[in-house]
């Protein structure tokens, strides 16, 4: 299977659960919404990895490999570095475990989610996917030739 194949599996499998998302928000599952938004936001990051044959190790986040080498992808990606990094940030505060009685610093438990945090969440997860699929787009239709330039 090539890099380009393997994106595309990473996209269908997020594609597939973002269609999930109007369920779970439909029985005011917040959490849960929250919780899949960041797994599709993920699947999208490895996708758009994949397709600049950059591997991601499963003892890593995808977001921090994307972060070393963002400046590898395309200038039309890289100019939007910071909405992504920024999207990468928030979802990973939204998945901290909340604090226990001994260590009272202050997280953002996901169990106290609500339907703005969800919407926010899905929108952030689209906007993700349409710039993996641009990723894709534009990568998997260069030449030799032309990605030397």
């Amino acid at each position: 299977m090539t890099s380009i194949r393997l994106a595309e599996a990473f996209l269908d499998r997020a594609r597939t659960r973002l269609e999930a998302l109007d369920g779970l928000r439909a029985e005011a599952d917040f959490s849960d919404v929250v919780r899949e938004a960041r797994d599709i936001v993920d699947l999208c990051i490895r996708g758009m990895l994949r397709v600049m044959d950059i591997e991601v190790s499963r003892w890593r986040e995808a977001g921090e490999i994307l972060q070393e080498n963002i400046r590898r992808f395309p200038a039309e990606i890289v100019s939007h570095e910071e909405r992504l990094m920024g999207i990468l940030k928030d979802l990973a505060q939204a998945n901290e475990i909340p604090p226990s009685d001994e260590d009272p610093a202050p997280a953002a438990p996901i169990d106290k989610m609500n339907i703005a945090d969800a919407d926010r969440a899905t929108a952030e997860a689209e906007w993700v996917l349409g710039i993996a699929e641009l990723t894709i787009g534009l990568v998997g239709h260069r030449t030799p030739a032309a990605s030397a330039r």
